[in-house]
């Protein structure tokens, strides 16, 4: 592995002296009236055609969605369509032509500092432009085409408002789902659940089946659910309904719901999740647990990285993150997620209303009900195109609670609030904004409860969790092949058991500039520099790229200077990938990749396999 590990590093390092090399040879054969070296940023003689306008056919992706190939004319700052009026009279829902063919006639900037290169890369692939603009990612001829939402035309769908009554006979879907993570000096562990759907006319009989390395198999869902038109009936054991950026904690149930179902509905439903950021001060595995149980694990980069939550679970819980360096240092952090229904029918309200016994927390092979009723209901409606709020209550023989909060989905900005004060007079906020400007990019959110620490109170009736903050930002300002990005999160939990409180401070800057750009292949030169407790760092590198339709090939080569603890340290991070993407294969959408990793404190190899098809969805990291 160390001699693998060590030539890679070796054609990395040749690579980038090399370029380095003939960058300067290029400089150097220019006239000069001294023997320095002249750095310029215009082209050297010689090398004018590089500059030169050329004509291509390029795929036009409008809404993620390839829509048409036409003929463009671009520079490496601007592309000019041949055509306008073509492209334009192949777009959907346009209200004015017109506007858009004239603002299309014009040259667009081509804005590749905008250009998605990976899958966890943060602020890329969006724009939301006055009239329109584009990302134009030359190494795979795509030009990615935004259009201010103004300018279309509403739909209107004259469709039934509901299904018909099912005639269906008996069917029955399965699926299973297994994590699993662990390494040579930590414990291994797992979770494995197998859901299953048995339905008959309008009923459904749904059941869940877990089992983890500590608590072994169990039951832990089972119920009956008969749905007509918009209200859906459910008995036995269940999760509890949630609302966004609410601060009641989703709850295994035992009991009866009645609530407003859009599974019969054939006008809008939207799912969405709340967003999860956490800062990285070097390439980290991170490990996420719900109810003490694994329900992802993934290897992200360095820097302030968003998760990948699509097969989070639906609810609101809080999530711990076990976070492993390859230094080999181990924190944890614990992040409030919410995933539900954000946005109900225009004009229409969803109701839903709980009665029965949250589940103890003993550990059976079949859910045991606590003794304490809870009873909740609550509502989210929406008024207008994009505004909306929500209202709850809950009641247990300990306290009571009262939550309401709002939210507007504008065309560039997004706003979200929630407010909740139970019968202690204890109390929580949340806001959350997101904007997104032509010219930056900012999110910053904001949570806080305040509880007294009711020694004599069930912590399975506590509504409101005990004292904490936590507080997130994120600013970037794209430049014209470069990003610059600042980031800061701060978290402080009270922890009664110690008398004392767990506090976590990051914040840093990254600065990313494209150098080169010639076919598949793409070289960035990355400036990062954090500070996370007592560890600060700044690391200065270059990153390239090999990008082709399946087969990608990644590299870096970055110099860490870094402080922990008063003892500083510097070292070179060498660090590649392979991977393979197959999104039309016979077995769904596969992603392979091989990542091999040489920092100050340890080498590694790291294998992941992700594989996603009708029948459900699958990775494994090694």
């Amino acid at each position: 592995m160390k001699k693998l590990l060590s030539l890679l590093s070796l054609v990395c390092g040749i690579f980038c002296l090399s370029w380095l090399l003939s960058a300067n040879s290029l400089h150097a054969a220019e006239p000069s009236s001294t023997e320095e070296n002249v750095i310029t940023t215009g082209v050297p003689e010689g090398f004018d055609d590089l500059l030169e306008e050329q004509l291509a056919l390029v795929d036009i992706y409008y809404q993620g969605s390839l829509v048409n190939s036409v003929m463009a004319r671009y520079t490496p700052d601007s592309l000019s369509f041949e055509s306008p009026e073509e492209l334009v009279n192949n777009l959907p829902n346009i209200a004015n032509p017109g506007i858009l063919i004239s603002q299309l006639t014009l040259p667009q900037d081509t804005n590749p500092s905008l250009v998605c290169f990976y899958p966890e890369q943060a602020n890329c692939g969006v724009l939301n432009p006055a009239i329109a603009a584009i990302i134009f990612d030359e190494s795979n001829m795509r030009v990615d085409l935004f259009v201010n939402p103004q300018l279309l035309s509403k739909s209107i769908l004259n469709v039934d408002k509901y299904l018909p009554p099912s005639t269906s006979g008996t069917s029955m879907i399965n699926s299973f789902s297994f994590v699993a993570a662990g390494g040579d000096e930590r414990e291994e562990v797992y979770t494995a659940q197998l859901s299953t759907i048995v339905g008959f006319d309008n009923y459904r009989v749904v059941s869940n089946i877990e089992s983890d390395n500590e608590n072994g198999g169990r039951l832990d869902q089972l119920s009956l659910i008969y749905e007509y038109r918009d209200l859906a009936y459910q008995v036995g054991t269940f999760r509890s309904l949630t609302q966004p950026g609410g601060f009641y904690q989703q709850r295994d149930f035992v009991g009866f719901r009645i609530n407003t179902s859009l599974a019969s509905r054939t006008d809008l439903e939207q799912v969405s999740g709340s967003r999860v950021f956490v800062f990285l001060n070097e390439r980290s595995q991170v490990e996420v647990y719900k109810d003490g149980q694994l329900i992802d694990s993934q290897i992200y980069q360095a820097g302030n990285v968003e998760l990948d939550t699509r097969e989070f679970p639906q609810g609101a819980y809080n999530v711990e993150l076990r976070i492993t360096g390859d230094s080999g240092r181990e924190r944890s952090e614990t992040h409030f997620y919410s995933k539900s229904f954000l946005l109900p029918p225009k004009n229409e309200t969803i109701y839903f209303a709980e009665l029965g016994f949250p589940e103890a927390d003993q550990t059976e092979s079949y859910p045991v009900a606590s003794e304490e009723q809870v009873f909740r209901l609550g509502f989210l409606t929406r008024p207008s195109d994009y505004f909306g709020f929500s209202g709850s209550l809950v009641s247990n023989p300990e306290q009571e609670s009262i939550e309401f909060g709002s939210y507007w989905l504008g065309n560039q900005v997004e706003l979200q609030t929630n407010h909740s004060i139970n019968s202690e007079k204890e109390y929580a906020n949340y806001y959350l904004l997101s904007l997104r400007h032509e010219s930056f990019f900012m999110s910053a959110s904001y949570r806080r409860t305040y509880t007294d620490g009711l020694t004599l109170l069930n912590e399975q009736n506590r509504l409101i969790d005990n004292n904490q903050r936590q507080t997130t930002f994120n600013f970037g300002i794209p430049l014209s092949d470069a990003v610059l990005n600042i980031f800061a999160r701060t978290s402080e939990q009270e922890d009664f058991s110690v008398l004392g409180t767990n506090e976590y401070r990051a914040v840093g800057l990254n600065w990313r500039k494209n150098i080169l750009r010639s076919g598949n292949l793409i070289v960035d030169w990355t400036i990062d520099a954090t500070k996370e407790d007592d560890d600060q760092r700044i690391g200065i590198g270059f990153v390239a790229r090999f990008l082709k339709t399946r087969w990608n090939f990644d590299s870096s080569l970055i110099h860490q200077s870094r402080k922990r603890n008063s003892v500083e340290t510097d070292h070179l991070d060498k660090n590649v990938r392979f991977a393979y993407r197959n999104l039309q294969s016979s077995l769904g959408r596969v992603n392979h990749s091989l990542e091999l990793s040489d920092t100050q404190e340890q080498q590694s190899a790291t294998v992941q396999s992700e594989m996603s098809n009708d029948y459900g969805y699958g990775r494994v990291v090694l």
